[in-house]
């Protein structure tokens, strides 16, 4: 017992020092937007979602069969940071973003590159996807 409360204590103070070090800026002053467009070539509902740093995950539309969706990450041109913003304005570092079979994104997963672009100018994407019960592909439109 007294282990598992030094490790809890430890995992704790390495933590805190971590977010003490972090950069804590809201909003998006400073960023670039980063528009997407899915639109959805298959049969069925897509999903697209977003891991985020500390291994959250975050929905970020349903593409219903044949129709187009959007949403909107940020970027930071000067270190290649992408965040997703939240309602109060926290920026929520952005480790990978896919598309897939809704209810199974994960699974049927096709992974979009992000545009880690330290020092340039991030352009959005507008994408065709389908998904498969086994996969999903996504173009560039």
């Amino acid at each position: 017992m007294k282990t598992l409360v030094l490790a809890t204590a430890i995992y704790a103070v390495a933590a805190f020092a971590a977010i003490a070090e972090s950069d804590h800026r809201k909003g998006t002053a400073g960023l670039t937007r980063l528009d997407y467009s899915v639109a959805n070539g298959g049969q069925t509902a897509m999903s697209c979602d977003v891991k985020l740093a500390h291994w959250y995950s975050d929905h970020l539309a349903t593409v219903p069969a044949g129709e187009t969706a959007g949403f909107t990450l940020w970027s930071d041109a000067q270190n290649g940071a992408v965040y997703r913003v939240n309602a109060a304005g926290d920026r929520m570092p952005v480790e990978r973003l896919w598309c897939g079979l809704d209810g199974k994104s994960w699974e049927t997963r096709a992974e979009i590159a992000l545009p880690r672009l330290g020092g340039q100018t991030a352009v959005a994407a507008a994408l065709r996807c389908e998904a498969t019960a086994g996969q999903t592909r996504c173009d560039a439109r």
